[in-house]
């Protein structure tokens, strides 16, 4: 006869065995797992959370975030001091607790406590309290950084409309008054990246269109800055431009930027009608030497013309 395959389980393997089992069932007891007896009693404990909560506002917005070591209720109760008063309550039973919900003030401090209860109805159990500060909307902070703007402070108007551009990408304004502001900081390169992000949002904004112009006879790209300057005269409204940031920007600076981006583009009588158009009384002659006031070729003369009306504009 062949010896059988396999294991053997005779007498001398039963003390083995029955340590093993003894084991299990100890474990068992301990767990409150199987078996009957004192593991089978009531749920009695209310959960616990074990991280959290966390909250994230935005303008209207709020999401608040905690755990507990069970399945359990998500409730969030909140309003403008600790007696609360508002309440959110997810009845859903998930151990990952997230709530999201909208408030009715931006820029304000709200007082909160989280609250979970499970499946037998132990609890609720009660987070600490917290806070979270809604944030102000791109709208207020464009408003904003144009007040602060127009009391001179560029950097404190920038770093605002900075904050416009991140929390909304497609407000015009916020690129708008970036790309001022950044051009009176002397940062030509970020103003000129901001102004043209305004007008590809808005071909139709003056403010915009004005300062990228500016930017651009600055780096000495005139053709640009002459199409933009004509795109605002032409515009309706165009020809009494005024920037309502700085009165003292209006349609004659465009005039003489642009008189000025024609000199450098060699279209003399072009540049010559913007500076009549600005002072009827000039009366320069490109084939009269004469009237050239003593400079050695009709452009000199002609640049200087635009010089002048630049000092008058800014006066």
């Amino acid at each position: 006869m062949g010896r059988s395959s396999g294991r053997r389980t005779g007498r001398a393997d039963f003390p083995v065995h029955r340590r093993a089992c003894g084991v299990l069932a100890a474990a068992m007891i301990l767990t409150g797992c199987g078996g009957g007896g004192n593991g089978n009693g009531p749920d009695t404990t209310p959960p616990t959370i074990t991280q959290g909560p966390t909250a994230t506002a935005r303008a209207d917005t709020v999401q608040i975030c905690w755990t507990t070591n069970e399945a359990a209720t998500s409730t969030i109760r909140y309003g403008l001091d600790t007696s609360y008063g508002e309440e959110v309550i997810q009845a859903d039973l998930v151990v990952e607790h997230e709530v999201l919900f909208t408030v009715m003030f931006v820029d304000t401090t709200y007082y909160y406590v989280a609250e979970s209860v499970d499946a037998a109805g132990n609890g609720p159990t009660v987070s600490d309290g917290g806070t979270f500060v809604t944030l102000r909307t791109a709208g207020q902070l464009v408003r904003e950084g144009w007040a602060i703007f127009e009391s001179g402070d560029y950097s404190g108007a920038r770093a605002l409309f900075l904050e416009a551009q991140v929390r909304d990408a497609m407000l015009t304004g916020g690129w708008t008054g970036g790309g001022w502001a950044s051009l009176r900081l002397g940062d030509r390169t970020q103003a000129r990246s901001d102004l043209e992000q305004a007008v590809s949002l808005d071909a139709n904004g003056l403010d915009a269109a004005v300062g990228l112009a500016v930017v651009l006879a600055s780096l000495g790209e005139s053709a640009e800055s002459a199409e933009w300057c004509r795109a605002v005269l032409e515009a309706e409204g165009g020809g009494t431009y005024q920037f309502a940031h700085d009165a003292s920007v209006t349609s004659a600076d465009v005039r003489v930027i642009l008189a000025g981006d024609y000199v450098h583009l060699l279209e003399l009588n072009l540049a010559l009608e913007q500076v009549q158009i600005l002072d009827p009384s000039v009366s320069l002659d490109p084939a009269d030497p004469g009237s050239w006031g003593g400079y050695p070729t009709f452009a000199a003369a002609l640049f200087a013309e635009i010089e002048r009306l630049a000092r008058i504009s800014d006066g």
